[in-house]
């Protein structure tokens, strides 16, 4: 879903979720929320990337993942590979351009925990429509699908895409957004009829993002949703560019338990070298009003070098 959603609301998320350390419940360790990871890039003239990422999350659990990929353009074919010490593995051959120009095809093989799967997905953009869709069916379990789309015209986008296995639908979005020069408004609905964690359950979501760039140097950005539930989720960001290699990210995160404050701090320390520092701390644990009975204040830090 990344790439259709690459200008839906992609403002609003450089602003408010990309940079923060994860919430997932999954990573909280009392008294060790700290995670670590080092990327480190090396790209060669004949084509080939190599990235490899080392991981240490709040758990103390480490892992390194080695991507690659080899293009070869005479014949618009693309080979990746991923391989991690986490035993997930996954080999894709993509073909570009095939037939129209903006089209992709590709053929995976995925294996996690020594679980097999094969997957088979298209993609296709223009300057006014994007659509694309994956297929993948594991040796044992059900067959699942994801297809999306979103057409421009003007200053305004309309996506939506769907997840559905071979029973049913289990999950789907829509957005509409409008685009002006330092504007980004959008509206969207989800219907979360399978929630990913089994602890969740279904729900269906509305709400707006609006994203502004105030000056050239700050951005602002506030979203809001509200669930069947009634029960509502507000964040309100900012990003202060201070110099052409330093900027500082600000977040407040509002929900029904949840009061969060969250910082960070971006460096480019060499054109092609950066550091991130990320914090995302839980403001009710110093009032003693927190639900939590762990610590769960969150901290990252993340070294990349060889990113152009």
């Amino acid at each position: 879903m990344a790439l259709f959603y690459k200008k839906l609301y992609q403002p609003l998320k450089d602003t408010l979720e990309e940079d923060y350390p994860d919430l997932n419940p999954k990573l909280i360790s009392d008294g060790n929320n700290v995670g670590l990871k080092l990327i480190h890039i090396l790209k060669t003239q004949n084509g080939l990337k190599l990235k490899t990422t080392h991981t240490r999350d709040p758990n103390s659990n480490f892992t390194t993942l080695i991507e690659s990929e080899f293009k070869i353009p005479q014949y618009n074919l693309t080979l990746e590979g991923k391989i991690g010490t986490d035993r997930k593995f996954q080999g894709t051959v993509s073909l570009v351009d095939l037939g129209t120009k903006g089209s992709k095809f590709f053929v995976r093989g995925i294996s996690e925990e020594e679980k097999l799967s094969g997957e088979v997905g298209f993609e296709y953009k223009n300057s006014s429509l994007a659509v694309n869709g994956t297929f993948t069916k594991p040796l044992e379990g059900k067959f699942r699908g994801i297809g999306a789309g979103v057409y421009k015209i003007q200053n305004y986008s309309l996506g939506g895409d769907v997840e559905f296995d071979q029973e049913k639908i289990t999950r789907f979005s829509a957005k509409v957004q409008m685009d002006n020069s330092d504007t980004t408004i959008c509206a969207f609905l989800n219907d979360i009829v399978v929630p990913k964690r089994e602890s969740d359950k279904p729900k269906k979501e509305i709400g707006f993002g609006f994203f502004n760039k105030i000056r050239p140097d700050l951005n602002g950005a506030v979203d809001f949703k509200v669930d069947n539930n009634f029960d509502t989720e507000i964040r309100v960001g900012s990003e202060y560019q201070v110099d052409k290699s330093t900027s500082f990210l600000s977040r407040f995160f509002m929900k029904r338990k949840d009061f969060r404050f969250g910082l960070v701090y971006k460096q480019k320390l060499t054109p092609t070298t950066k550091l991130k520092i990320g914090t995302d701390i839980n403001t009710r644990s110093f009032f003693g009003t927190t639900d939590s009975k762990t610590n769960d204040h969150r901290f990252n830090i993340s070294f990349t070098c060889g990113e152009d």
